[in-house]
């Protein structure tokens, strides 16, 4: 199991040898903080919510931008968070 985007790689994986939860997609991979953001408020630390990165410490694997969209990519990481 696993959750990831093209923009990001993996972010939350299963590894092997872990135990696995059911209905978990598994941890934050090495080198990525994960948060879920409040859907209402955008605030982190929801128990539900829209799975975010914290760009406080860029992950390696995150892309750099949107090739020739500045707009799309300020909106995707608006507020600290890559969305």
């Amino acid at each position: 199991d696993g959750f990831g985007q093209t923009e990001t790689a993996v972010q939350v994986s299963n590894s092997p040898g872990q135990v696995l939860k059911t209905g978990s997609m598994g941890r934050p991979s090495p080198g990525y903080r994960v948060e879920l953001l409040d859907p209402v408020t955008g605030a982190p630390g929801a128990a539900e919510g829209e799975i975010a990165l914290d760009l406080s410490d860029r992950p390696v694997g995150l892309m750099t931008g949107y090739h020739g969209d500045p707009d799309r990519t300020a909106e995707a990481m608006a507020g600290g968070y890559y969305r």
